[in-house]
């Protein structure tokens, strides 16, 4: 997330809607880096109940702020404020209803996981290695071809944006790239 702030605040276009990550230069990869790591960015999970909520809040060296809230859909800014004065307040979309899975696993504790993993028969999990595999499947086809946004190609490529020497990186990187391939349309 301090990677995709600092590309908003950097290379951000307003008119791009989410088509601002392959237009990045090898050059503005560095100072997004540069900027995502250097402590100057700060991103926090928010206590809300969207499924999609982001609130940007920037603060020059003079002290002036800007601040703009983003719920419902990625391109759906519905505040903006300069200096504490409202510049667009469009209100707060009504939070969706959660989804039955998701009241499902707020449900969910340790210990029901572990009875279920520990008691269930092997064979009912089969299930669990075939999505793996499509998935990691969908990973290499984004990683390999251009789809959507590239953005999984982009956080797997150590000369752009990615810092690929952690698991942690890795992982996401797959997970972008296999997004990327599904929602570009790629069967595997």
């Amino acid at each position: 997330m301090p990677v995709a702030a600092a590309i908003g605040y950097l290379v951000g276009n307003p008119t791009a809607g989410l088509g601002v990550i392959p237009r990045v230069t090898a050059a503005q990869c560095d100072q997004v880096k540069k900027l995502a790591h250097s402590g100057k960015v700060r991103v926090t999970v928010a206590d809300v109940e969207e499924k999609l909520y982001v609130a940007v809040r920037v603060t020059t060296v003079t002290g002036h702020t800007a601040c703009a809230n983003i719920a419902g859909s990625h391109t759906n800014i519905y505040l903006v404020k300069h200096d504490d004065q409202v510049v667009i307040d469009r209100g707060k979309p009504t939070a969706a209803k959660p989804s039955s899975w998701l009241a499902f696993i707020r449900q969910t504790n340790l210990a029901d996981i572990w009875n279920f993993a520990t008691t269930v028969p092997l064979d009912q999990l089969e299930f669990i290695t075939v999505t793996k595999d499509y998935n990691m499947a969908l990973a290499r086809e984004g990683l390999n071809h251009q789809y959507g946004m590239g953005v999984g190609r982009a956080l797997n490529n150590p000369d752009g944006l990615g810092e690929t020497t952690t698991l942690t990186n890795q992982v996401v990187a797959q997970t972008a790239a296999a997004a990327d391939a599904r929602m570009g349309g790629a069967s595997c």
